[in-house]
């Protein structure tokens, strides 16, 4: 329900009543948005993170060694060695 329906719905409340419920509609809507921005924040930060994978992987599968990548793309080796760790272990499996 949209905030201004609920002011509306609000005139037959007492003033501290009224005061409480714009409080509690403020607080919920303030909340809402803060919760959507950290949301958005976390996903681009995940996305990053899939995205710096997804290359290093492709670079390691061309043949490029962690040095190469390191060198090009500025990616720490420790990142670098998990990935191919990662790619080591799927293919035993």
């Amino acid at each position: 329900m949209l905030i201004q329906e609920r002011y509306e719905r609000m005139d037959w409340l007492s003033y501290g009543e009224q005061n409480k419920a714009e409080g509690i509609a403020k607080g919920r809507a303030e909340g809402i948005a803060k919760g959507r921005a950290e949301g958005i924040v976390k996903g681009r930060a995940e996305g990053i993170v899939l995205r710096d994978r997804q290359k290093i992987a492709s670079m390691l599968m061309k043949g490029r060694t962690p040095s190469e990548i390191h060198d090009f793309g500025d990616y720490p080796m420790e990142l670098i060695a998990e990935v191919q760790e990662d790619m080591l272990q799927k293919r035993s499996i």
